[in-house]
């Protein structure tokens, strides 16, 4: 019901009209903050070139071009958000290419890709809750309240921050049910998609500290390190620029 009226936030931000050159997004008369319904997803899949077909961190843009500001710009993503973004442009393309031949809904390029990327927030969202759930069996409110968030509603589509919490949170799932290494593994996830999973090592370490349980940090601290490096490096090695 959160997601639904988070997604219902955002949904006049796609409508479209049919102006001089075709049809266009209804961005005008900056409607995207009139209305309250901006989302990042709609300009980024221009600015990253995403439309082109370019791959991030490979294929750079000119930001400013014939300015003093001028500046060559790479998607500036982690690198796990960065190819979620890449993904769901691949697959509003072949959305498109369906929609040519067969009768299933479409619109403009844009809005098909804001829909696909929505539907995966909206699942990762879901895994936080049930997550939420497992850690707290005998608190189920504490996942209603998540569940419930205001912030939910207003957020959840607005940029890409639910993929890092649903890592994060699983992550710490798995450590509660006393997996330390894929706990690690899903904070190194969750720090190839937004860096602030990362900073939760911190308190593993203290915690762990604290339970004379060196054993359960190390794990951790490892596995987060492991996956974060077998993330970044197949991207870092060839596209250094």
């Amino acid at each position: 019901l959160t997601l639904g009226l988070g997604w219902l936030g955002k949904a006049p931000c796609l409508q479209q009209y049919d102006g001089d050159g075709g049809l266009q997004l209804d961005w005008r008369n900056s409607r995207q903050y009139v209305a309250m319904c901006y989302t990042d997803s709609v300009p980024l899949y221009g600015i990253h070139n995403l439309d082109d077909g370019a791959v991030p961190y490979r294929d750079s843009w000119v930001q400013d071009a014939g300015t003093p500001r001028e500046q060559v710009r790479y998607m500036e993503y982690p690198v796990l958000t960065g190819m979620f973004q890449w993904a769901n442009a691949r697959l509003t393309e072949q959305w498109l290419r369906t929609a040519a031949v067969l009768p299933i809904p479409t619109a403009l390029p844009v809005v098909v890709y804001v829909d696909h990327v929505a539907v995966w927030l909206a699942l990762a969202w879901l895994i936080v809750v049930w997550a939420v759930v497992r850690l707290r069996p005998s608190r189920p409110w504490d996942a209603a309240l998540v569940a419930l968030s205001p912030l939910v509603a207003v957020h959840a589509f607005t940029n890409y921050d639910t993929l890092a919490v649903a890592a994060a949170t699983t992550g710490l799932l798995a450590l509660a049910r006393g997996r330390p290494w894929l706990a690690g593994v899903l904070l190194g996830v969750g720090g190839a998609l937004k860096l602030y999973p990362l900073f939760l090592l911190l308190p593993v370490v203290l915690v762990a500290v604290r339970r004379r349980n060196a054993e359960t940090a190390v794990r951790t601290v490892l596995g987060a390190a492991i996956a974060w490096a077998a993330v970044n490096l197949p991207v870092a090695l060839p596209w250094t620029a």
